[in-house]
């Protein structure tokens, strides 16, 4: 069976979208994308991850929280399989710098 192949552009587009669902909190848009066995890395120690059902455990307390913008987007492909971003998150008049 032939696996999907994506563009760069495809792979960028895909994963801006679930870093602004994700900030939105807007939880099913932000797992949707993503397969059984994903891996998710945080910005956090404890944010590290493999699979929906520990994401969802990891990330429960910040899907309470608002809902944030994000702006000065900015995401690249570094390798084949390894995706680099970096955004500034507004949440309530603050800015705080992610990458």
């Amino acid at each position: 069976m032939r696996k999907n192949l994506y563009r760069e552009n495809e792979i960028i587009e895909q994963t801006r979208q679930v870093i602004q669902s994700f900030y939105g909190r807007k939880t099913e848009s932000t797992i949707a994308p993503m397969s059984e066995d994903f891996m998710w890395i945080g910005s956090n120690d404890f944010q590290w991850c493999e699979g929906i059902d520990e994401f969802i455990q990891v990330t429960k307390k910040e899907y309470q929280e608002v809902p944030g913008l994000l702006s000065d987007e900015e995401f690249h492909m570094r390798v084949a399989a390894q995706q680099a971003g970096e955004f500034l998150f507004h949440a309530g008049g603050s800015h705080q710098e992610g990458q």
